[in-house]
């Protein structure tokens, strides 16, 4: 988590720092398994855990990937 605010306070980047923001937000909700319908006895129980905030960074990732991609439109 420091060094996600880190990277964001040294690039100046206010997408960073919303995806920080965001991601520590979700760390700090306990996600239980009750709005999944996962039983707490099922192995997939930890699934809520460690794949909401692992999608959003995934997603973060992704969309940080998309925005450095060059615009090939006004190449022409």
């Amino acid at each position: 988590m420091v060094p996600l605010l880190v990277l964001s306070w040294v690039e100046r980047s206010r997408a960073l720092l919303l995806l920080t923001v965001v991601y520590l937000a979700i760390e700090l909700v306990p996600l239980t398994t009750g709005w999944t319908g996962i039983p707490f006895t099922s192995p997939w129980s930890a699934l809520p855990t460690f794949g909401v905030p692992g999608l959003l960074l995934l997603l973060g990732a992704l969309g940080f990937g998309l925005a450095e991609l060059p615009d090939r439109r006004n190449a022409s």
